[in-house]
């Protein structure tokens, strides 16, 4: 069990945290889904309404491309640069955080009720 740990934390785990800026675009894909939810409230658009799942649909296209090309740079030892989905991706995604950010700063920056912060 020891040897299987150090494998995975020699080999997996160091490679990922071996440049920070690798690691900061794992964290890119969270706000993604976070981001679904912030526009439908910010926006006022209804749940039901078809710019949301034609949203879905291609942030899972996207996604699933930017994801393989995210996991090749950690991955391949020659790999030096991120791919063109990736920015591609990584551009959509902080744009429709600074609309949720600029239209809903009041949502965004409300402190949570005091039973949650405690759970």
């Amino acid at each position: 069990m020891r040897s299987c740990i150090q494998i995975i934390t020699r080999n997996i785990i160091f490679r990922i945290f071996v440049k920070g800026t690798r690691f900061l675009f794992l964290f890119q894909y969270l706000p993604a889904e976070l981001n679904t939810f912030y526009l439908k409230f910010v926006l006022w658009v209804p749940p039901e309404h078809y710019l949301n799942p034609v949203r879905l649909f291609f942030i899972l296209l996207w996604g699933a491309v930017g994801l393989r090309e995210t996991f090749q740079l950690l991955d391949d030892p020659e790999c030096d640069k991120l791919g063109r989905q990736s920015w591609v991706l990584v551009t959509i995604v902080s744009t429709e955080l600074l609309i949720c950010l600029k239209f809903g700063w009041e949502t965004v920056t409300k402190p949570l009720p005091k039973h949650i912060a405690l759970w």
